[in-house]
């Protein structure tokens, strides 16, 4: 089939009638924007946000616990979150934090521990007296950091420290140099290290951690019933642009590119630059797929085994005091299955056509 641009490829999205005024959503990112944001770009590319009368602004925050407070004012609208510190302000006798999940965006966890490939940590063990890197305290992943270290024999403090580092290319400068001897962070991250040249070791990580899963957006609990459409039609347009990003992997480059131009590597001519950031996206989308993938994928939806898995796991490492708190205040799947109404078929199609 021939393959066309972007503006024909909208056209054949075109039935589905653009609203004259869309409805602003902006949502809490924790952490400065990187590749990561590829299907938030590719759906604003299709005009996928657009058929369900939204427009996206995504706005930068410190973590998980800035973004929350925001989630709650309504200052934002969503917040694309990690799990560890709703599940600590959800214990019973704290103040009520009246936020739940709706859309499960990575339902597999993708935090590793890197190192500099030609120093001396080869496991986690390895760590002791050593600093380990994160990009700022406030972090989601932390209280996972803390069990995981905990699980190896390290407490902190006692065996080792965190070093605030930063993102993105500032993290890696401040690691290969040596402010940190680790560092914990994404594989997206990790993918655009090692697309830069970075020469980085991973090191062996427990097989439990893996039955995890990353992060979500949350919304605050009053809005699943007075604009439940608004999450519905986000999530809708995000599986959607997910499914395209990984039908037209270098399209969904160009469409980040186009949205986000900070996220393009600097050096380079434009063909390198492009190999290097399709193996960036391949791995962010690797953790965005619904498990147990079959032919009629639920995107979004969240697995109640993972959330026990989670409590459990912060409960054992000392995070937790309770891990006696219903999921059902954490996360609901009741809107996933409208958001996994749509037209695969026609979908798939324009897919065929994206260059």
């Amino acid at each position: 089939m021939q393959r066309i641009g972007l503006s024909a490829a909208i056209l054949l999205l075109a039935p589905f009638a653009t609203p004259a005024a869309a409805r602003e959503v902006i949502i809490g990112w924790p952490a400065t924007i990187t590749m990561n944001l590829a299907p938030i770009a590719a759906g604003i590319e299709l005009g996928l946000f657009q058929k369900e009368g939204l427009s996206i602004r995504v706005v930068e925050l410190k973590g998980t616990s800035m973004v929350l407070p925001q989630v709650v004012s309504k200052g934002v609208d969503f917040g694309f979150v990690g799990a560890e510190p709703l599940a600590a302000l959800k214990q019973p006798g704290r103040s009520p934090m009246p936020v739940k999940y709706f859309y499960n965006a990575t339902p597999f966890y993708n935090w590793e521990i890197i190192v500099p490939e030609a120093g001396p940590v080869h496991k986690i063990e390895d760590l002791k007296g050593k600093k380990v890197g994160v990009q700022v305290l406030t972090n989601t992943h932390m209280p996972i950091t803390r069990v995981l270290l905990k699980n190896h024999g390290l407490v902190e403090g006692r065996d080792y420290s965190f070093q605030t580092i930063g993102y993105s290319g500032q993290a890696l400068y401040s690691l290969m140099r040596g402010d940190a001897d680790a560092y914990y962070i994404g594989w997206n991250e990790i993918a655009n290290y090692q697309a830069m040249g970075a020469k980085l070791r991973i090191l062996p990580m427990d097989r439990e951690i893996k039955t995890l899963f990353g992060n979500g957006y949350v919304a605050a609990e009053d809005r699943f019933k007075s604009d439940p459409q608004t999450m519905v039609g986000f999530g809708r347009a995000m599986a959607q642009a997910t499914l395209a990003c990984l039908g037209a992997l270098e399209w969904c480059v160009k469409a980040t590119w186009k949205v986000y131009p900070q996220v393009k590597l600097k050096d380079g001519t434009e063909a390198e630059i492009m190999a290097k950031s399709v193996p960036v996206v391949q791995t962010i989308l690797k953790t965005m797929l619904p498990q147990g993938l079959n032919d009629n994928p639920r995107y979004g939806a969240f697995s109640e085994e993972s959330w026990s898995n989670l409590l459990r796991f912060l409960h054992e490492g000392g995070e937790l005091q309770s891990r006696d708190i219903p999921t059902s205040t954490l996360y609901s799947n009741e809107l996933v299955d409208q958001i996994n109404v749509f037209d695969r078929k026609a979908l798939m199609q324009t897919i065929s056509t994206l260059k």
